[in-house]
């Protein structure tokens, strides 16, 4: 059974008129546990919380009035700082007025405006954006019209640090990408990049990393990303989601690291796929990984007959960097010419680094 409430706080007052009440309704199921659901309402003129536990800060000499339905009128006890958990990341809800009695939870899509979100009603959903992380929060409407949001109890430090598991995860390729951007990098690549923008396939977990010069470059970046997959798989991105180098290398290489990274952790077992590497849930294939070496160990490129004399070295000491896709070679840096080379003929020593402590920040080239 359904109880009703009506709940409205008190609009100023204005010299010589009558007190203006600003309307705002909510049914409660009196099934449901009361401290774990919020109502968006736009008639709301500020937040309202009746659970003390819920504030993380709260100033008590803060009264307002409050009137219900009957015109029966509820005080405010204090207003403060609320923090929630929603679907796993922690909002603060600032100046949220503390009302006992108060028979719901309410948010105000005014106050929410103020702070400069963007509230959308549209077929039946609810969505509050953030001018710069998108959509952030969506309620779906109940069967009495009411926008509830369902969040985490639990009035702890803990839920900044520590959100809550995920147990939906995506049944096949592209239902979900993941994709963040990391930066600026100081020293910048020696190709001029101070970015990386990364995608994760959520069900495959195959991953694609970008190097970038800047970070408005992330949406052509995505634009490209879409299409080259989208018409390698002949399947279509559904939705994207915008929420690991060697010891003692240098800062200078670390694009050549992070894109090794992805591509060994491409062809790595992982616990959330099954039996297989994210590669080959990608593609179908095993991949091969024979080839794989020490990031970082000592290689040593031969050097051709026709490119040295009787009593040249026949190999230059280089640095293992990591696998060129376009030629099928090994991407290394050459020690001596402070080159970034891509070969085939080469000898490792993966138990060997080289010794970085002599070496300044070089003027790589790329060869």
């Amino acid at each position: 059974m359904w109880k009703r409430e009506v709940n409205y706080t008190v609009a100023e007052e204005e010299e010589g008129e009558e007190e203006d009440d600003l309307l705002l309704m909510a049914e409660i199921n009196e099934k449901t546990n009361k401290n774990e659901v919020w109502y968006i309402d736009s008639g709301c003129s500020n937040h309202m919380c009746k659970d003390e536990k819920m504030f993380n800060t709260i100033d008590r000499s803060f009264s307002h009035p409050v009137k219900l339905g009957n015109y029966d009128k509820l005080e405010v006890k204090g207003r403060g700082n609320v923090r929630l958990s929603i679907d796993g990341a922690a909002y603060t809800i600032c100046e949220v007025y503390y009302v006992p009695k108060l028979k719901s939870n309410l948010l105000s899509v005014g106050q929410l405006q103020e702070k400069g979100l963007t509230v959308h009603f549209k077929h039946g959903a609810c969505s509050i954006y953030h001018q710069s992380k998108g959509e952030i929060i969506k309620a779906t409407m109940k069967k009495n019209r009411m926008f509830a949001i369902h969040i985490d109890s639990r009035n702890d430090k803990c839920i900044t640090a520590q959100p809550k598991q995920r147990n939906w995860r995506a049944s096949k390729a592209f239902e979900l990408i993941h994709s963040d951007i990391c930066g600026p990098i100081t020293p910048a690549s020696k190709s001029g990049k101070n970015y990386f923008l990364t995608f994760i396939d959520d069900f495959s977990l195959k991953g694609w990393v970008f190097l970038l010069t800047n970070k408005s470059e992330a949406l052509d970046c995505f634009k490209k990303f879409k299409r080259l997959v989208e018409k390698e798989s002949g399947q279509v991105i559904k939705n994207l989601r915008t929420d690991r180098g060697a010891k003692n290398m240098p800062k200078f290489l670390w694009s050549e690291a992070i894109v090794w990274s992805v591509y060994v952790l491409n062809r790595c077992p992982t616990i959330s796929v099954k039996g297989k590497t994210p590669q080959e849930a990608w593609n179908g294939r095993k991949p091969v990984v024979d080839y794989l070496k020490v990031w970082g160990c000592l290689a040593h490129d031969h050097v051709p007959k026709v490119n040295r004399g009787k009593l040249d070295k026949r190999s230059t000491i280089c640095v293992f960097l990591g696998i060129s896709e376009g030629t099928k070679g090994y991407r290394l840096y050459n020690t001596e010419t402070r080159k970034i080379v891509t070969t085939k003929d080469v000898v490792f020593e993966e138990q060997k680094a080289w010794d970085w402590k002599e070496e300044g920040e070089p003027d790589v080239e790329l060869q």
